[in-house]
């Protein structure tokens, strides 16, 4: 179970496997540096309970993201000023700044350049048709197909036999890597044309079970071809 992007791998059972974290410096930086732009900031930290997200203000982040700030709310915790989140030297695994697709193209750019650019990995997603795009901010080196590729490592598994499935910016090292990468119809319109592109496999939308379909396909590719060995 890889989370937060690529910075928490666990077991399914909960035993954790690998964990990467923002210096407390970074994150204090970030803090005020973000506020230019004029989205809202979220920090993320690998435990459990209230606390596993910090925030200055619901109510102002509830106005572009409700549905995640709903289903999040049980782990949920407003500290204002933010930068009093790190009083004690607790470091996140992610730091996340949303706005409009414009403020957060300006963030990404003036981050990638900023004194902090070789202590943070960047990555984008985006919703044109709500005008909402979210910056992950994470440790160096870290994505999702960078920890796909160690899961794979340590399970024995070519890259050959892993398949991944994306809808947008975030997803994009995770389906580089992958052997058989499968991008959703209601993906960012830039993403499918790179899938396009690249000759990536495109599935239906999310509403028509895309995910499903593609799965079940392949079990049934697969119970096929068990068929056929236990015929001979």
């Amino acid at each position: 179970m890889i989370t937060s992007n690529g910075t928490v791998t666990r077991t399914l059972a909960g035993r954790r496997i690998d964990r990467f974290f923002l210096p407390v410096e970074t994150a204090r930086w970030l803090c005020e540096a973000l506020r230019q732009f004029g989205g809202m900031t979220v920090f993320t930290f690998d435990r459990e309970g209230p606390g596993e997200l910090l925030l200055e203000s619901i109510d102002r982040l509830s106005t572009r993201i409700l549905a995640w700030v709903t289903a999040n709310r049980p782990w949920i915790q407003e500290v204002n000023p933010l930068a009093r989140a790190f009083d004690e030297g607790a470091a996140p695994v992610q730091g996340m700044i949303c706005g409009t697709v414009a403020e957060m193209r300006n963030a990404e750019a003036w981050l990638a350049t900023s004194q902090y650019a070789g202590k943070i990995e960047l990555h984008r997603t985006e919703y044109p048709t709500r005008d909402l795009s979210i910056l992950d901010i994470l440790p160096p080196g870290c994505s999702k197909g960078v920890a796909l590729e160690k899961v794979a490592a340590l399970q024995g598994v070519a890259r050959e036999e892993v398949m991944a499935i994306g809808d947008n910016f975030n997803d994009l090292e995770m389906l580089n890597f992958a052997g058989r990468a499968v991008v959703m119809a209601n993906s960012a319109p830039d993403l499918i044309h790179t899938a396009q592109e690249r000759g990536w496999e495109i599935t239906a939308t999310n509403d028509e079970d895309g995910v499903a379909q593609v799965i079940e396909s392949i079990l049934e590719t697969a119970g096929v071809q068990y068929g056929e060995r236990l015929s001979h």
